[in-house]
């Protein structure tokens, strides 16, 4: 998982709800699953928003190239 390679990559966030307050997170990058949070703890789905951010640690500009984002939830 090479980071400023010129290939596309997946990055994929799964938030898998458990209760009312609570919800697992699985970060998975070109379906290969890198991190697991366990037990998260929100207040409400209705405060969750989905975006892209970059930051370089520099005063430099940086182009970040989105194809889609993708967003979906089972009611």
């Amino acid at each position: 998982h090479a980071a400023g390679s010129s290939g596309y990559q997946v990055l994929e966030v799964e938030f898998l709800p458990k209760n009312s307050t609570q919800a697992d997170l699985h970060y998975y990058i070109d379906g290969v699953l890198v991190y697991k949070i366990t037990d998260f703890v929100f207040t409400s789905a209705t405060e969750m928003q989905v975006g892209s951010y970059a930051k370089t640690g520099t005063g430099s500009a940086l182009t970040v190239n989105i194809d889609y984002i993708q967003a979906q939830q089972l009611r």
